[in-house]
């Protein structure tokens, strides 16, 4: 079986952040995008600023992220092959054949862009201060630097 790669963006909100959610607490916070979101860097792991809890670049996806790439995937590869095994059955009526084929699929509707609102405040943790984040307006809890772990009030 060959791997298909199938392009996707993800918004980033008017500062440049995207929305990530902790596989582990479920709560969203923005960071700024790295090699880690490109592919071109691997093992990585962060921190999760509410929850403090490590884990991998690649377990950060918000539910809505993985539904567009999902509606993405059957919009691009499942939907054309459906088609594709269509026309193959449909090709083999032939005249007088006892068994005739006929073949429907309802195509779904192309997943709808996303977008991302510019929520969440800005902080910087002091011991990464290049590494800022933005978490929810109404936090009041410490939060946890995306790269050492350190905990810092805001």
């Amino acid at each position: 079986m060959s791997m298909v790669n199938i392009p996707m963006s993800l918004p980033l909100d008017k500062d440049g952040f995207l929305r990530r959610e902790c596989p582990n607490c479920n709560k969203q916070f923005k960071w700024l995008p790295t090699e880690a979101e490109t592919g071109e860097e691997t093992n990585v792991e962060y921190y999760c600023p509410y929850c403090g809890k490590l884990s991998g670049s690649d377990s950060w996806w918000t539910k809505d992220q993985i539904d567009y790439a999902e509606h993405l995937a059957v919009s691009e590869v499942v939907e054309p092959e459906l088609k594709k095994f269509a026309r193959g059955l449909e090709n083999l009526n032939r005249p007088g054949a006892p068994i005739k084929f006929k073949a429907e699929h309802k195509t779904s509707s192309k997943p709808q862009q996303l977008k991302e609102p510019d929520d969440m405040r800005k902080v910087a943790p002091p011991c990464h201060p290049s590494e800022p984040l933005k978490i929810y307006e109404d936090w009041e809890g410490p939060v946890t630097c995306l790269i050492c772990g350190k905990q810092f009030p805001i």
